[in-house]
C-alpha cells in the first residue's frame, strides 16, 4: 500500500470512500494517483480499476477497459466539477493568502493581474496551471515569473514588496504554489 507525501497509508477503496480528511478533491485524487501508478493497472482488483477509472486517474483508453463512454462522460462530469470546486477553494486561499501578507494596494494590484490576465478563469474553469506543469501560460507561471513566459521578470516573486511576516516575495510566492498547485492550506 503506497504513502501518501505525509507518510500515511491509503487505499484506492479507502480513498473513495471518505478521501482524506481536511484536503480536496485534488489532493485525495493525487493520492490515488500515484498508488495506482505505484500497483499498475494489472494489479488493482477490479474493484479498485473503477473507482479509478471514476476519479479519472487512468488514461482514456484504460477508463474504456472498465466504462462505457457513456459512463465516462457521466464520470467526468462529476470530476469537472469538484475540481473547479477545489481549485475555487485554492485561489481563495491564495487570494487571503495575499492580502493578508501585503498591503491593500499591493494585493489589488497583485488580484487585478491575475483577473486583467485571465488567468483565474483559465485555472478554476479549465485547469490550466502553467507551463511549469506542462500546460499553456497560467497562473503558477504568473506566481513564479517563469523564464521564457510573458511573466518572466514579473511574476509575483519578482515583485519588490514586503510581505508580512516573510523574509521577501520568493517565499510568499513558494506560500502560493504550495496552496495552489498542492493545495496545502488550512481552511478555517
Amino acid at each position: 500500500m503506497p504513502l501518501d507525501p505525509s507518510g500515511t497509508l491509503y487505499t484506492i477503496t479507502g480513498l473513495n470512500a471518505s478521501g482524506i480528511p481536511s484536503r480536496d478533491y485534488k489532493f485525495t485524487r493525487r493520492v490515488m494517483k500515484n498508488i495506482v501508478a505505484t500497483s499498475g493497472f494489472n494489479n488493482l482488483r477490479p474493484a479498485e480499476r473503477r473507482i479509478a477509472s471514476r476519479w479519472f486517474v487512468l488514461p482514456g483508453y484504460l477508463r474504456l477497459r472498465v466504462h462505457t463512454l457513456e459512463e465516462q462522460m457521466a464520470n467526468g462530469r462529476i470530476f469537472h466539477r469538484k475540481s473547479i470546486q477545489a481549485r475555487t477553494t485554492r485561489l481563495r486561499q491564495a487570494k487571503m493568502e495575499i492580502w493578508n501578507r501585503l498591503t491593500h494596494a499591493e494585493s489589488q494590484e497583485i488580484i487585478g493581474d491575475f483577473n486583467a490576465e485571465n488567468l483565474e478563469n483559465q485555472y478554476i474553469d479549465f485547469g490550466v496551471e502553467g507551463t511549469i506543469k506542462g500546460d499553456h501560460e497560467g497562473i503558477l507561471d504568473f506566481v513564479v515569473g517563469t523564464s521564457g513566459t510573458q511573466y518572466e521578470h514579473r511574476g509575483l516573486a519578482d515583485q519588490i514588496y514586503q510581505p508580512s511576516g516573510m523574509a521577501d516575495m520568493k517565499e510568499l510566492s513558494d506560500r502560493i504554489i504550495d496552496i495552489l498547485e498542492r493545495g496545502n492550506y488550512d481552511d478555517v
